[in-house]
């Protein structure tokens, strides 16, 4: 994962917001739109996303724009460890379905099998 600093964050939105506000006919609700004002679409913004992976050379089959979703979901669930704090962020009615997002790691559930194994030992 790449990290930028606030500032420099800061710095491109400040520059951003000045190119945006030179858009005619602008919805003044949308961060981000098209050259005409617009939201931008879902495939725009797939394909967008789609070519910056392919750039970074992270393009695998199955990922794309959506992949940052399951992205978020699995570093809230590691920095929180709160399922239901993940599926309410996600706007997931089902907790199983957030479950699929987290990408569970399988190390951590081993190393929790373990814990029961050492605790189990320690009462003999």
């Amino acid at each position: 994962m790449a990290m930028i600093r606030k500032n420099h964050i800061e710095k491109l939105l400040k520059h951003w917001l000045e190119i945006r506000n030179t858009i005619n006919n602008i919805d003044n609700n949308l961060l981000f739109c098209n050259q005409k004002g617009k939201a931008l679409s879902q495939a725009y913004i797939y394909k967008n996303v789609e070519n910056i992976l392919m750039f970074a050379g992270i393009r695998k089959e199955k990922n794309g724009a959506h992949m940052l979703r399951h992205s978020f979901a699995t570093l809230l669930y590691q920095k929180h460890q709160d399922l239901v704090l993940v599926q309410e962020a996600l706007g997931h009615a089902d907790l199983n379905t957030t479950r699929i997002y987290t990408h569970f790691d399988k190390k951590r559930l081993l190393q929790a099998a373990s814990t029961m194994d050492d605790v189990s030992n320690a009462a003999k």
